[in-house]
């Protein structure tokens, strides 16, 4: 009995659905003769179409392609820096090098490109501070990112700051990790910062200071919609952990 009432509830959301959307009415009269698959038969046709376009629609496709072949965007650079060997090509293919966290890949990829103009260019040169950092070689990304300041002052990136700021600490130079963490907690999108600096205060037993740092990380979780706390689902959950949260 209860599919009989499922089925006329489908028939109804649907086809008012199909009116409201201005969809052939003809639609409607589908859904009323063949039931289930009519309505099944308007998904498939009318719906699914216009969702998988959508913004929504490919976000899931492109999931769904990383998913089933991770490597492709790879692949494609790949193969336009085998038809082009340019240093364009070179710099898309250490950026998927990276994604993928091959980072001597990226570094190979990189190091013949920077000669010549692109010797001082900003992208390539934090695009190499990342591969060194990522291969264990804190110094040598140290020495690359005061390179990039120096050769392009007006350059700047919260992401190369971020990637300084983990290089110092890294490398031991704490009280200089400090002073980089402390300035980037003040502008920062994401709490990371905040939660690496509170991290460090706790090693050096500043309990009280790494706390402070862990709650201001849970109040502006708290006041943050929803999609700043999925995309930090995991600073947030290591503060509720230092502080004792759930």
């Amino acid at each position: 009995m209860w599919m009989i009432y499922l089925s006329l509830a489908l028939q109804i959301i649907f086809s008012i659905h199909a009116i409201k959307t201005g969809r052939p009415f003809v639609w409607v009269l589908v859904m009323i003769l063949f039931s289930v698959l009519g309505v099944a038969g308007y998904i498939i046709v009318e719906l699914l179409p216009e969702w998988w376009s959508s913004r929504s629609g490919n976000k899931v496709k492109n999931a769904i392609g990383k998913t089933i072949d991770p490597e492709k965007a790879l692949k494609a650079a790949q193969k336009a820096c085998e038809q082009v060997d340019t240093a364009k090509n070179r710099m898309n293919l250490a950026e998927q090098y990276l994604l993928l966290h091959r980072y001597q890949e990226a570094r190979d990829a990189l190091a013949p490109a920077m000669t010549g103009f692109y010797a001082e260019d900003p992208e390539m040169l934090l695009g190499m501070a990342k591969a060194e950092f990522g291969i264990n070689n804190p110094e040598a990304a140290i020495s690359l990112l005061g390179k990039l300041k120096a050769a392009n002052p007006q350059f700047k990136s919260p992401e190369g700051h971020l990637l300084y700021a983990r290089a110092l600490e890294g490398a031991g130079r704490i009280p200089e990790a400090i002073h980089e963490y402390e300035a980037l907690s003040q502008y920062y999108t994401t709490p990371e910062p905040a939660c690496r600096l509170a991290q460090i205060y706790k090693t050096q037993g500043k309990q009280d200071r790494a706390d402070e740092l862990f709650k201001s990380v849970l109040k502006r979780s708290v006041n943050a919609g929803k999609h700043f706390n999925e995309i930090n689902k995991e600073w947030v959950k290591l503060a509720k952990r230092e502080v004792g949260g759930n």
